[in-house]
């Protein structure tokens, strides 16, 4: 809001100056008059400098959420948003969300749209982001379009707070594994190793086993780590090509209830982002161009760049979608009826909602199936070492009390 400096007397005719915000000129005079100030003058002040745009850092998705909140908030009051972001950057404590303020609005006083000037920051602003925001500026309902792109930024950090939720207790007790091997085979087999050696004990076949595998962990641990190292970067060279993309992704979505999460979550994506591009008034070709670069799974990408190219043939919706054999029934039969009824926003909010409550049904199925399988492994390790290593030693103590005279 504009900040004016005014001269003024008060009833007594002492001089009176200060600073005032209003709207308008007269604004701030009826405002001092109020006060019971007699008015000399009332000049409006420069805008207050702010210090040169630095480049933004990329936003956490709960920052992205309060900066798109502000965005919506001061189109709905009316605030122009040169000034608004003008003073978001002055005012906010978030040096990130500042940097990013300051860059868009110098962009918007460079002649830019609003959703030009967010494309010039594609860390900052996914492209899914930028798109909504570009139909809403077509349609003139820019306001409610970022209303809806926050309820859409909430849901995709809901659903990634379901998955990591679903990740912490499995990295949690593969490390402890990962630990516990570790330690048997570095410090506790080798010990045993010089007790059978100097007993010369007959070790079973699963000693000897155990017994070796320590060896080579002792001799090769420099070896093995550089080879651990290795297989992480190969698949990462491998994951980094379009072909390794796509063959990771289709193995991924075979894995048991894993990938049942996998395929969840992008088909939820999917939908969810789909339903948002129909309410903001995105074409429907490019929402779909643009879901293919977005959707997070290189098979159903796929499978999306498929849906487009034959929706541009003349292919329904529907049948396009079934045609690739990647969505299941319940969205195929939700979407062909949107659209024989003109409601296909409708239908896509309904396929959204149906996996709002899949999702996370599928991490909890996920999870009951996880712990027991993984405290079977750790119960199989831990017997095994058990055995391998008291199985010389009841031998040892069977021999001492079969010689004569021992009881």
């Amino acid at each position: 809001m504009p900040v004016y400096a005014y001269r003024a007397r008060d009833q007594h005719g002492r001089p009176r100056t200060g600073l005032v915000e209003a709207p308008d000129g007269g604004a701030a005079d009826a405002v001092l008059r109020r006060d019971g100030l007699y008015v000399i003058s009332v000049v409006e002040q420069p805008p207050r400098p702010l210090p040169p745009p630095r480049p933004p850092q990329r936003l956490g998705r709960r920052e992205l959420i309060l900066f798109t909140v502000q965005l919506g908030t001061l189109l709905r009051a009316g605030i122009p948003l040169n000034t608004g972001l003008r003073d978001f950057a002055g005012d906010t404590r978030n040096p990130r969300l500042a940097a990013v303020a300051r860059h868009v609005l110098a962009s918007l006083e460079g002649g830019a749209l609003l959703s030009e000037a967010l494309a010039r920051l594609p860390r900052v602003f996914p492209e899914v982001y930028v798109a909504v925001v570009r139909a809403g500026e077509t349609t003139g309902h820019l306001d409610e379009v970022l209303l809806d792109l926050v309820r859409s930024l909430e849901w995709q950090d809901g659903i990634r707070r379901h998955v990591r939720q679903a990740s912490i207790y499995p990295a949690l007790v593969l490390t402890a594994f990962a630990g516990l091997m570790v330690f048997l085979f570095l410090v506790v087999f080798p010990r045993f190793k010089v007790i059978f050696d100097r007993m010369r004990v007959p070790l079973p076949l699963p000693t000897r086993l155990v017994l070796a595998g320590g060896e080579v962990v002792q001799a090769y641990w420099a070896t093995l780590l550089l080879g651990a190292v290795a297989v992480v970067l190969g698949y990462r060279l491998v994951a980094g090509t379009p072909a390794g993309r796509l063959a990771v992704d289709r193995l991924a979505l075979r894995l048991p209830v894993l990938g049942a999460i996998l395929r969840n979550v992008a088909l939820a994506r999917f939908a969810h982002h789909m339903a948002t591009f129909q309410r903001a008034g995105v074409n429907f070709v490019l929402g779909l161009e643009v879901l293919e670069r977005v959707v997070g799974n290189s098979v159903i990408a796929r499978a999306v760049g498929q849906v487009r190219e034959r929706v541009v043939t003349g292919m329904s919706f529907a049948e396009a979608l079934a045609s690739t054999g990647q969505f299941p029934p319940v969205v195929l039969r939700l979407v062909a009826t949107g659209e024989m009824s003109g409601a296909l926003e409708e239908s896509l909010t309904k396929v959204t909602e149906y996996y709002d409550r899949e999702v996370p049904d599928a991490v909890r199925r996920f999870l009951a199936f996880l712990e027991p399988a993984i405290i079977a492994a750790l119960a199989v390790v831990v017997l095994g070492a058990m055995l391998s290593v008291y199985l010389p030693i009841y031998t040892m103590v069977m021999n001492v009390r079969a010689r004569p005279g021992v009881r």
